[in-house]
């Protein structure tokens, strides 16, 4: 993923309240401010027993990548997903 799509994926990701992602192991973690509803079920729905929701702490939520999926492919796709829902 080149740098100028790497800025503009992270800038939609600011406009779902997303404040940082990163990846640990095979997860992809989006760390994010005022979860809404109609993410979280739109989130649920699509990654079933992918997904953790963590509220404590630095509030962010987890999913766990597919074995061909690339973590570039998990953000886009976590981020289209939840502009989706909107």
């Amino acid at each position: 993923m080149g740098l100028v799509n790497v800025a503009l994926t992270r800038n939609r990701a600011a406009r779902m309240h997303i404040k940082e992602i990163t990846q640990r192991g095979s997860k992809m973690l989006f760390f994010i401010d005022q979860p809404q509803v109609c993410h979280i079920q739109a989130l649920s729905k699509r990654y079933k027993n992918r997904i953790r929701f963590v509220d404590t702490g630095k509030r962010h939520f987890a999913v766990a990548l597919d074995k061909k999926q690339l973590p570039a492919q998990l953000m886009l796709e976590v981020i289209d997903l939840m502009a989706a829902a909107q």
